[in-house]
């Protein structure tokens, strides 16, 4: 991969030193047709060299891509919480829901997720904020009924990552079920 960029920035500062002599030759009348197609190149040439160096200087640095960086935010939330049961640290860790986890544990092992919150009306103000309804199910279960939607490769170990409906009731993970992607746009079928 270091030959590459260096490939790159070569090609980079020959095209760079290529285009004022072309321009320059644009003067002389009977090097102008040869000269014109010259400056040409050598704009195309500085454009591809210098974004195949960036390409290539990107895939060298030591940062941590979209995945790692997913998998380190787990890490550190699995750290930062140690009352986490080891089953529970190692399913999230794996990213994949089980039946019990509770809406926080779901959250940590499948990403991101959409949700439908029914309130449980004894212990909630008409227009509660879903959020906060299903951050209380943690530590303070009640009658309200919440459905997660995920999407991901990692619940059912497939290769395409597959939507998924997850159903917490008395604060704990009661139901997965795979859904179709017409019906998890579809929120009618939340």
């Amino acid at each position: 991969m270091l030959f590459y960029s260096w490939l790159s920035l070569g090609a980079l500062m020959l095209c760079l030193i290529a285009l004022p002599v072309s321009l320059g030759t644009l003067i002389s009348r009977r090097l102008r047709r040869r000269a014109g197609w010259a400056a040409i190149a050598s704009t195309i040439g500085i454009v591809v060299s210098f974004v195949s160096f960036g390409y290539t200087r990107d895939l060298q640095k030591a940062d941590l891509r979209l995945c790692d960086k997913a998998k380190q935010v787990t890490q550190n939330e699995i750290d930062a919480h140690p009352v986490l049961s080891d089953e529970a640290k190692r399913n999230i860790s794996n990213h994949k829901i089980t039946l019990g986890m509770t809406p926080y544990e779901a959250r940590l092992a499948g990403g991101s997720f959409f949700y439908k919150v029914e309130a449980d009306p004894q212990c909630w103000p008409r227009d509660s904020d879903p959020l906060m309804v299903i951050a209380k199910q943690n530590t303070q279960p009640d009658d309200s009924k919440i459905a997660m939607i995920f999407r991901n490769a990692t619940q059912f170990d497939t290769r395409e990552p597959t939507t998924f409906r997850v159903e917490i009731r008395r604060g704990r993970v009661t139901e997965i079920v795979a859904v179709n992607s017409a019906q998890a746009v579809n929120s009618s079928q939340i």
